[in-house]
């Protein structure tokens, strides 16, 4: 299906991640697939791999210019236990070519404001595969109790209070460096963790302090990061 516009406004939507990490939009493609050919017989010989791929060409989106105005989104992670959920608003959105077949990135210009507090800037490149992305973002007073789920995965700590800001570059998935990359100023205010059992104080940051990172994470180890600032 090709579209030259697609504008949007005033409207409501729920998007996320399965627990396996796909994008919850791949999966209503495939079932659209197989409502579309309810006769079609699964080949086992073939892999999953190439099941998706032939998926992927027989499913085609493309939207020369797609325009979305006060949009709520709900976003579910499905890979947490509970589930972590997210609202926002969508203030105002732009995506430029857009294609599910093709290998160039689209271009997203988007501002939003999220339901638990703080606004959120972004723009720069996407890639529809993949989600390959090269964006300038902004954040300016997001609160930081809604990624507790994060952080119980792998701390026994419980966030009380928080807020971030701060602006830069931010990469995902560059096939030729760092898997997540950010460049930019992080600004913390009224951060308060605590300890759960016994239940005290782990760090408590009363004022705001903005300093310049460069962080990544490796592509060669998913576990390797690093740090740095001034």
């Amino acid at each position: 299906m090709t579209a030259e516009s697609l504008v949007l406004a005033n409207g409501k939507t729920r998007i996320g991640l399965d627990a396996q990490g796909n994008f919850a939009g791949l999966n209503v493609s495939r079932k659209a697939l197989e409502m579309a050919d309810p006769d079609a017989q699964p080949d086992t010989a073939r892999t999953t791999a190439q099941s998706r791929q032939e998926q992927a060409r027989a499913w085609r989106l493309a939207l020369k210019s797609a325009k979305a105005a006060d949009i709520a989104v709900g976003f579910e992670d499905h890979r947490l236990t509970p589930p972590m959920t997210l609202g926002l608003n969508v203030l105002r959105g732009e995506a430029k070519d857009f294609s599910t077949s093709s290998a160039s990135p689209m271009s997203l210009d988007i501002k939003a404001r999220l339901d638990s507090g703080g606004d959120i800037a972004a723009s720069g490149n996407v890639h529809a595969d993949g989600g390959t992305s090269d964006l300038k973002i902004s954040l300016a007073g997001v609160e930081l109790v809604p990624a507790q789920a994060y952080l119980s995965e792998f701390a026994k700590l419980k966030l009380v209070s928080g807020t971030l800001s701060g602006s830069g570059r931010l990469r995902y998935n560059n096939p030729t460096g760092s898997r997540l990359a950010y460049e930019g100023s992080v600004a913390l205010d009224r951060l308060l963790l605590e300890e759960i059992q016994p239940k005290r104080t782990f760090l408590s940051w009363g004022f705001s302090c903005q300093r310049r990172y460069r962080c990544d994470t490796g592509a060669e180890s998913p576990g390797h990061r690093r740090v740095a600032g001034r």
